[in-house]
């Protein structure tokens, strides 16, 4: 484990709480006036750049509808362009899920079985540590025990972490009034981190999501005052914010078949679990919240937007994304076999049937129809998104086809085929037999 890190005006208050009088007291206090404001203090940790953009810039959101998250992980990863854009061979990522009390499961806590599935995805494009951790509010040394994660997470590839050691670290817009802030060293350290959070009513912050989930990323009341400060913070709003721009996470996962309605965090204060069957794969957090605001207000009329704004706001102040989603490319996306979201506007556009026969080797059928004539892409995709061909890319008329995929230079297990249109994505499973 990384050392504490000290900097020097918490050495200087070491030394004149260790003085053996009033005397040598007197000539370190002054010293410790002026570091207040000019500390030793690490900078900010440095995320990557988002890679999952579009051709324009702007960046990528993913909303995939559906009940399997599996099914649902593979097809937004294969939207959005794939793990391998973030993560290569050998590198070291850390997933932060929400894991704010032993005593409650999902959607209170983030999913184990969800988590299982993204450390499997992270297995096949890294040999490096997966880990997965996080700081909760009421920690416990049995927590991974109660929610189901051990022995599951570990089993999957990845070992468990309760945060411990930390280091100060402040951001430089800061004004001199606000102490460093303590983050913790497995946090700060990871080179890569996905933020895996829920989407929750909040009675502090209104909702919670990827913004807030970097809460678990500063040590908690047992390890330094850094929440006890955030809790008592004026404005709460603009902190949750500063807090996610000491971290800087690379990519958000959020796990949103069923949220949190009402009176959040806990179903104990009066939350209320409902279905919203989706997940949401982006690599801005603030454009993530966005989303999640407007996704959240259809099936809670107790909850508007606006109530966020202020965190939005910071958050676009200190460079950590947009909250303006005409500045973000939003793919919607199916999993199984539906039809384009515009059916019901008599404009439906494609149908994907299938493929046939399903298990197969090496050969099978895929099946849809279009009813207008569009231009489409007809593609097959691994469980970690990673492109391994492409059928079609081309307009074509409306009308029914049939697309015969040969896999015999793939390896056997289950492949994603992905039918997009310029409106929507469709997608189903298939299972290469050997």
């Amino acid at each position: 484990m990384s050392p504490r890190y000290l900097n020097r005006r918490k050495f200087l208050s070491n030394i004149a709480m260790g003085a053996a009088s009033a005397a040598s007291f007197a000539v370190v206090k002054p010293l410790l006036t002026p570091l207040y404001a000019a500390t030793d203090a690490l900078d900010p940790r440095i995320g990557l750049p988002n890679p999952f953009v579009n051709r324009s810039g702007q960046p990528l959101l993913v909303s995939v509808t559906g009940t399997d998250f599996d099914l649902m992980l593979s097809t937004g990863l294969a939207a959005i362009g794939g793990l391998d854009l973030l993560v290569t061979n050998n590198q070291n990522v850390m997933i932060k899920p929400n894991v704010v009390t032993g005593d409650e499961n999902y959607p209170t806590v983030s999913d184990p079985e969800s988590i299982a599935a993204l450390v499997t995805a992270l297995r096949q494009v890294t040999s490096g540590s997966i880990t997965v951790g996080d700081g909760p509010a009421t920690p416990s040394v049995h927590i991974w025990e109660d929610l189901g994660y051990d022995p599951l997470i570990p089993n999957a590839g990845a070992e468990l972490l309760l945060f411990d050691e930390t280091y100060e670290v402040r951001h430089p817009s800061w004004s001199v009034t606000v102490p460093d802030f303590h983050v913790y060293t497995d946090v700060y350290d990871a080179p890569i981190i996905i933020n895996f959070p829920n989407i929750k009513r909040h009675n502090s912050a209104s909702m919670t999501c990827a913004i807030k989930n970097h809460v678990g990323t500063v040590a908690g009341p047992d390890v330094s005052s850094t929440r006890d400060y955030l809790h008592n913070a004026s404005p709460y709003m603009e902190t949750l914010a500063d807090i996610a721009a000491l971290v800087n996470s690379e990519l958000n996962i959020v796990d949103a078949r069923t949220i949190m309605a009402l009176n959040g965090p806990y179903q104990a204060w009066g939350g209320e679990p409902r279905p919203m069957d989706r997940i949401i794969l982006c690599g801005d957090m603030v454009a993530t919240d966005a989303y999640c605001a407007q996704r959240l207000a259809e099936i809670d009329d107790t909850f508007d937007p606006s109530e966020i704004q202020e965190t939005l706001d910071r958050a676009e102040a200190l460079g950590l994304g947009t909250p303006n989603l005409n500045e973000v490319e939003v793919i919607e996306a199916t999993t199984g076999l539906t039809k384009d979201p515009l059916a019901g506007s008599g404009i439906q556009r494609a149908e994907l049937y299938g493929n046939y026969p399903n298990p197969f080797n090496p050969t099978t059928t895929i099946r849809f129809e279009l009813k207008r004539d569009s231009r489409i892409q007809l593609s097959i995709h691994n469980l970690t998104g990673r492109k391994v061909a492409d059928l079609i890319n081309e307009s074509h008329r409306a009308g029914i086809y049939e697309v015969p995929f040969n896999a015999s230079h793939l390896s056997s297990g289950n492949y994603i085929y992905q039918l997009k249109t310029n409106t929507h994505i469709s997608s189903g499973l298939m299972t290469l037999v050997e």
